[in-house]
């Protein structure tokens, strides 16, 4: 990440501005929620960042002014955010919400733009109404420019929250940075508890150091139950999410172990099953496909019921 976020204000500038206790609020938050990666990702900003002081139809759109990703928010740009949301001077804030209500990133403002927005949870301001007024018989469409959106905040600061917001102190308690910790994350796109996600953390992290080859099918292949052919066990670590080393990312386990759990839907199951057989990735089964299906079940079928009749002979 740069140091400077493009719709913030620089990165040494924003931690002087927060409190101590502030920063080390947002480190360890961010920390808890990003995990291994450097960034945190948009639904989890817009859950627990602000949300108790911001209406939901402002939560998306703040984090796009905070210079947020479709992949995610970094650590910098996510200080520099909060440095003017919670300290920021005028013109700083002004410039935010310009960028707040400019959802397409055009520079300039229209009726829309506010409407958009606005709407779910306030209506449209008559000195608003006055700027974006048109005549039919004329052609042009009154937008607002930066500076035409700068005079008209400071001309009606009361006119919308979001232009109070400028002029008001921000509450001591704004910060309700508070999402939850990576494993609670996971959970809650799972079909696993957290206890279930910590006990494959530690279990993942023991294979890793346990095998020079890490968590991949040649490592872990004899822990597989039931235990597979080798075709279909190196095709079972493909599916869930092998790199080209074929390691398997943490993450990638936890998801494929979910399909498998008991709160997992039958549908969930039978679609990771169908992935085992689809060689080609391409959603349907050839004909090469369904005789190794065949051929696998059958086996598969044949050890069953050799470990049935020897668990019945041991038990008479």
């Amino acid at each position: 990440m740069g140091q400077k976020a493009s719709r913030g204000i620089p990165f040494q500038s924003a931690v002087s501005r927060l409190s101590a206790a502030e920063l080390d609020h947002v480190k360890r938050a961010f920390a808890r929620v990003a995990g291994h990666s450097t960034t945190i990702k948009p639904n989890v900003f817009i859950r627990g960042v602000l949300s108790d002081v911001l209406p939901p139809a402002l939560t998306e759109p703040f984090y796009k002014a905070f210079d947020g990703a479709s992949k995610g928010i970094g650590f910098k740009e996510l200080v520099s955010g909060l440095a003017v949301f919670l300290h920021g001077t005028t013109p700083e804030r002004i410039a935010m919400a310009f960028h707040v209500l400019d959802a397409h990133g055009d520079g300039e403002l229209t009726r829309e733009s506010f409407e958009n927005i606005l709407l779910s949870y306030e209506q449209m301001p008559k000195e608003l109404e006055a700027f974006f007024k048109t005549d039919p018989a004329e052609p042009y469409v009154p937008v607002m420019s930066p500076a035409a959106f700068e005079r008209f905040v400071r001309r009606n600061p009361g006119a919308l929250s979001l232009t109070r917001w400028v002029f008001q102190a921000t509450p001591t308690d704004a910060l309700t940075f508070s999402a939850p910790t990576y494993f609670e994350t996971l959970a809650n796109v799972t079909y696993l508890t957290v206890e279930d996600i910590e006990d494959i953390e530690k279990m993942y992290w023991w294979l890793q150091s346990r095998h020079r080859s890490g968590f991949c099918a040649s490592g872990v292949e004899d822990l597989v139950c039931p235990p597979l052919f080798p075709t279909l066990n190196k095709r079972l670590f493909e599916v869930m999410g092998a790199g080209k080393d074929g390691q398997v990312p943490a993450r990638a386990v936890y998801l494929a172990l979910s399909s498998f759990c008991p709160l997992a839907p039958v549908q969930e199951r039978l679609a990771f099953a169908f992935r085992l057989f689809d060689s080609k990735d391409q959603g349907s089964l050839v004909e090469d496909d369904l005789l190794r299906m065949a051929s696998v079940l059958r086996k598969l079928g044949h050890r069953s019921q050799n470990d049935a009749a020897a668990a019945a002979a041991a038990a008479a």
